[in-house]
C-alpha cells in the first residue's frame, strides 16, 4: 500500500545519485542490460496473467448485466464470488507490475545517465536543474503564501477541528462538494505520513450534488419564458433575486450536516479550478459556480487550487485507480465514466467490498485532502501523488504530529 510508495521513493533517490556521480559510461552500459532483461522477462511473465484476469473479468461483467436491475438473489450470488475470484487472481500480477515499473524507471534512471555522461548530456542536465528548482520554488512561493498567509488557515487548524469542504466542478452536475472534519484530513495526512492502514469510516463524509435543473426550477427559468423575454427589463430584479435565494438555499445544505458544535463555524470551502467553458452533455442544463462561490465566501472561507490528480487517486490508499468497466446494451464492454475502481487488493475499499465509487465524490475528497495537507506541510507541498513538482517524501510539521484528537462523524438530519 503507502510503504511500497515509499520504498520506491527512497529506491529511485538512492539509484539516482549514484549513477550520476560514481559510474562510468562502461559501468553504465553493463547495468542497462541485465535490467533490460529483468523487464523482458517480467512482461512475459505478466502476459498469460493478463489474459487469465481479462477472461475473469469477462465473466463478472456478464453476472453484473443479468443481475442489474432485477432481484435475483442467484445471479447476485454468482457476481459477488466473480469479484472474489478477481480480487484473488489480482495479488500476483499487481505484485510483477511493480517490479515491472521499478525496473523501468532504474533503466530511465540509467539511460538519463548515460546520456549526461558526455559534454552535451551535462550542460543539458544543468538547464534541467535550474528549471526545476525554479518550478519547485515558484510553486512553493505562490501556493504557501495565497493559502496559509491571505487566508490564515494553518493556526484555525491549529486550535480546533473546523468543517473542511472539497468542491470538485462538472458538467453533469454543477458541482459535487463532500465535507468533513479538518482533524480527519489532518489524521490521514498523519497516516499517510507514518506508513499506516488508515481505516474505512463512511460517517466521516457527507456528499451533496447540486445540478442546474434544480436551481432552474427554483428560479422559473423553465417556466414563462416568452413572458419573460417580452418583459425582460421588468423581469430581471426577481430573477435575479430567485436565483440569489436558490443558491443561498443549496450553501447551507452542507451545513446542516455539520456536527452541532461547528455549525456556528466558519467552513473552508476547497474548489477545484476546472471550469466548464464550452462543455456540454446532450440533455443536461448547464450553470457555473461561479455565484455559489460568493455566496459561501460570506459564510466562510473559500481557495481555488489546482485538482492535479484527484480524480485519479483512491481516497482511501493514495494509489492510482482506474474507471470501472460494464456490458452495455450492444454486449460491448464500455467503461463508465462516472465510476472509478481501486485494483488495489490491500486498500480498505476493496476488503471491505466496496471497491467502486463515484469519480466526482472521490475526486472531492482528494481535493479536501491536498489542500490540508499542504496547509499542515512544512514547506507547503501537498502529498507527492498530487504534485506535479515535488518528489521529495512529504513532511508534516510538528504541531500536527502529536497524537491524533478523536474525529465527530458527520451524520445526516
Amino acid at each position: 500500500m503507502v510503504s511500497s510508495l515509499q520504498e520506491r521513493r527512497n529506491n529511485q533517490a538512492s539509484v539516482e545519485p549514484e549513477t550520476k556521480l560514481t559510474l562510468s559510461k562502461a559501468q553504465l552500459q553493463e547495468r542497462t542490460d541485465p535490467t533490460q532483461a529483468t523487464i523482458l522477462s517480467l512482461e512475459q511473465q505478466l502476459k498469460p496473467m493478463r489474459k487469465e484476469t481479462g477472461a475473469v473479468e469477462t465473466e463478472r461483467k456478464n453476472h453484473s448485466t443479468s443481475a442489474r436491475g432485477r432481484t435475483n438473489s442467484t445471479a447476485y450470488r454468482r457476481l459477488k464470488q466473480t469479484c472474489q475470484k478477481i480480487r484473488s487472481k489480482q495479488n500476483t500480477p499487481i505484485v510483477l507490475q511493480e517490479k515491472l515499473k521499478q525496473a523501468r524507471r532504474d533503466r530511465y534512471v540509467l539511460n538519463k545517465a548515460m546520456r549526461d555522461a558526455s559534454k552535451k548530456g551535462k550542460v543539458a542536465a544543468e538547464k534541467r536543474k535550474r528549471k526545476r528548482q525554479k518550478r519547485r520554488s515558484q510553486a512553493t512561493s505562490s501556493t504557501k503564501a495565497k493559502i496559509t498567509e491571505e487566508y490564515m488557515l494553518q493556526p484555525l487548524f491549529e486550535k480546533n477541528s473546523i468543517p473542511v469542504c472539497g468542491v470538485n466542478p462538472g458538467v453533469q452536475t454543477i458541482g459535487l462538494s463532500t465535507s468533513t472534519a479538518s482533524a480527519w484530513m489532518i489524521q490521514r495526512i498523519r497516516d499517510f505520513t507514518s506508513n499506516t492502514t488508515t481505516e474505512l469510516q463512511r460517517d466521516i463524509y457527507n456528499t451533496w450534488s447540486l445540478r442546474a435543473s434544480t436551481v432552474n426550477h427554483h428560479s422559473r427559468s423553465n417556466g414563462h419564458r416568452l413572458r419573460r423575454e417580452r418583459a425582460k427589463n421588468a423581469e430581471k430584479e426577481g430573477t435575479e433575486g430567485e436565483l440569489n435565494k436558490a443558491y443561498h438555499k443549496y450553501a447551507d445544505v452542507e451545513r446542516i450536516h455539520f456536527p452541532p458544535d461547528m455549525i456556528s463555524q466558519k467552513a473552508v470551502h476547497f474548489y477545484g479550478h476546472w471550469q466548464s467553458t464550452n462543455s456540454r452533455i446532450r440533455g443536461h442544463a448547464r450553470r457555473g459556480l461561479k455565484r455559489l462561490r460568493e455566496v459561501q465566501r460570506r459564510k466562510g472561507l473559500v481557495v481555488v487550487v489546482n485538482e492535479y490528480n484527484t480524480s485519479k487517486t483512491c481516497h482511501w490508499c493514495i494509489k492510482a485507480i482506474q474507471l470501472q468497466r460494464y456490458r452495455g446494451k450492444e454486449g460491448k464492454a464500455r467503461k463508465c465514466n462516472g465510476a472509478v475502481c481501486c485494483a488495489n487488493p490491500s486498500c480498505v475499499s476493496v476488503v471491505n467490498g466496496c471497491s467502486t465509487m463515484n469519480r466526482d465524490g472521490n475526486a472531492s475528497k482528494n481535493i479536501a485532502l491536498k489542500d490540508v495537507s499542504m496547509i499542515v506541510s512544512t514547506d507547503g507541498s501537498p502529498i507527492p501523488m498530487f504534485s506535479s513538482h515535488y518528489s521529495s517524501n512529504h513532511k508534516l510539521a510538528q504541531q500536527f504530529a502529536r497524537k491524533p484528537t478523536p474525529v465527530p462523524l458527520l451524520h445526516g438530519p
